[in-house]
């Protein structure tokens, strides 16, 4: 690993920073698997503007680069350069800073809101492969405002090598058209998306290939995976726990107790409200006594992020509830529990989680029973113990498959 103190200096040539600006954060990142040394330079006057720099912490090179600031007014920006030079001003900063620069032979070229993003890749038979090379973006003065190190030299897969022989394009096609098959779906339209004749959201009844991408292998002409990888798990529909009532709209206050939110351990944090919904966030106060009497490093992660966003964390952090209600029926349409319990052996099998997941849905759903079916999950007949127990639940409307499109 190299010297932090020389990772700093190296990260602060690497572009111009303007003197009055402040160094808010230097840290290893992400937190539980650090692989990088991250800076950012702040305007103390404009918490926009700011300048994000990351370094790989065994290579020293950069992989990340990211300048935000005022747009430039495209009316005055410098269009009078040609091509070639933003490219020649993108190949000197990628031989610079890319770890193999001179592997990066395949290059595009993209358009975006006035800015130039390039892309560097290796390539093998005149095809890019993915995840190598770097991303660079110019603005319209040339200037380098974003840089993404796409490869990891710990990740780094073997360049493929071109086979001496690939299956034609309609040998594929056959193969395709032999396989596909067609199924029934219902998809919810919506008129901001795709165009109808109206201007409400609406449902159709369509036909959908199954399956709709594959990819097939080149050399042989077959499948890559084989037709069982692209089907989806069987679902079946579920016998409701209690017969169907009607329940009366419940006001948001209401949901602690239908949720099971114990207001001794939890407090509400925060509360925020738009036209269809409000959204309430609890707080487990344990964990706010075990974390108060230490204050983060100022230019930590966590000292950087509770400066910059404060209470607004409240809603990620470990043992908090989130929930969503409509306005309009009193209905639960979002909930997250963050882990806030204490640790010990699984007690209950996936049976048990099944049962108690089902009076969850009895409470904030009783409909849904009508509605949901469970996806038949085949790993669930495993007998160690575990965690958590997942349980997918796709969308039926008499009978047919919703897709939400």
């Amino acid at each position: 690993m190299i010297d932090v103190d020389k990772l700093r200096n190296a990260a602060a040539s690497i572009v111009a920073i303007p003197e009055h600006y402040k160094l808010e954060l230097e840290d290893n990142v992400p937190v539980d698997d650090e692989r990088e040394r991250c800076f950012i330079w702040e305007d103390p006057d404009r918490d926009d503007r700011q300048i994000e720099i990351a370094l790989d912490l065994m290579t020293g090179h950069l992989t990340r680069l990211k300048i935000d600031r005022d747009e430039l007014d495209e009316d005055k920006a410098v269009f009078s350069r040609l091509d070639r030079e933003a490219r020649t001003v993108a190949d000197a900063f990628v031989k610079k800073h890319a770890p193999e620069p001179g592997e990066y032979t395949f290059v595009t070229v993209t358009e975006r809101r006035g800015n130039k993003e390039f892309a560097y890749r290796e390539e093998v038979g005149g095809l890019p492969i993915p995840e190598t090379g770097c991303v660079l973006t110019l603005d319209a003065a040339f200037n380098v405002i974003r840089y993404r190190l796409e490869e990891r030299r710990s990740l780094k897969t073997c360049k493929p090598k071109w086979p001496e022989a690939v299956v034609d394009a309609e040998t594929v096609k056959g193969y395709i058209r032999r396989h596909l098959r067609m199924e029934l779906k219902i998809v919810h339209l919506h008129p901001s998306l795709v165009k109808l004749t109206g201007e409400e959201a609406e449902y159709r009844i369509v036909y959908e290939p199954a399956p709709d991408r594959r990819w097939i292998d080149a050399v042989t002409g077959f499948d890559l995976f084989g037709d069982e990888h692209y089907v989806m798990p069987p679902s079946y529909p579920i016998q409701a726990k209690e017969p169907v009532s009607e329940t009366p709209a419940r006001e948001a206050k209401s949901w602690e107790k239908i949720l099971g939110i114990d207001q001794e351990r939890y407090a509400l944090v925060r509360t925020k409200e738009d036209e269809e919904r409000v959204k309430i966030v609890y707080q487990f106060q344990q964990q706010e006594e075990e974390t108060s009497g230490s204050d983060p490093d100022v230019l930590s992660v966590d000292g950087y992020m509770n400066r910059k966003w404060g209470d607004r964390l409240q809603a990620f952090k470990y043992g908090s509830i989130i929930a969503q209600i409509e306005k309009s029926t009193g209905r639960l349409v979002g909930f997250h529990g963050m882990d806030g319990g204490e640790g010990g052996t699984p007690r209950l099998n996936r049976e048990q989680c099944w049962n108690k997941a089902k009076q969850f849905l009895q409470n904030v759903f009783p409909e849904y029973a009508r509605y949901l079916q469970l996806e038949i999950d085949s790993k669930e007949t495993r007998e160690e113990p575990v965690e958590r127990h997942f349980f997918h639940l796709p969308l039926y409307i008499d009978g047919f498959s919703e897709s939400n499109r």
